[in-house]
This record gives structure tokens, C-alpha cells and sequence, in this order.
């Protein structure tokens, strides 16, 4: 996938979450089916625990990628009498 400047969506617009927080860095594409993010895991973050990014930081990462797309459809219609809200109820093995 070539990233261009001009195509990256500033993430900010979409999701309340700020540093440290945030787990995604830009959306690179984002429809109404998907959305594709990107994320650089820095030694300070912190869900890095002795060099590794533990389980919980990817939940997080997967969470926020996917509410960037109910992000898009509140921003799109701020009028809307109903929103819808996002969370995840149970993770499995």
C-alpha cells in the first residue's frame, strides 16, 4: 500500500483518546466497511513491558482502529438524534 501525505486522515477527528492513550497514529483508509491505521510502538508506551508490546496495547490498538469508523459516521452527521456507541464486552483466547 503506497501512503500519501495528502490521503492520511488526522485521527484526532475521531477518537476522544490523547497520549498515552493513544494507540494509533494515522488512518490511511477509512470507509464505511473499513479502516486501516497505522501505529509505531515506542519504547516509552505504556503498554511496553521489557521491550514487548503486551496483549492489552494491541486490544487497544484493535478498539480504537475500529471505533475510528464510528468516529467517521458521528463527525458525518453531528445532528443525528442517535449515536452509536462502541465498546468490547468480551475478548477469548
Amino acid at each position: 500500500m503506497e501512503i500519501k501525505e495528502e490521503n492520511i486522515i488526522n485521527i484526532h477527528n475521531f477518537l476522544p483518546h490523547r497520549e498515552p492513550m493513544l494507540m494509533t497514529d494515522y488512518i490511511l483508509e477509512l470507509t464505511k466497511e473499513k479502516v486501516i491505521t497505522s501505529f509505531t510502538i515506542k519504547e516509552d508506551n505504556i503498554f511496553v513491558d521489557k521491550g514487548v508490546f503486551v496483549e492489552a496495547g494491541l486490544i487497544e490498538n484493535s478498539a480504537q482502529t475500529c471505533s475510528s469508523i464510528l468516529g467517521q459516521s458521528f463527525f458525518e452527521n453531528p445532528e443525528a438524534d442517535t449515536k452509536v456507541i462502541g465498546f468490547i464486552t468480551n475478548i477469548k483466547k
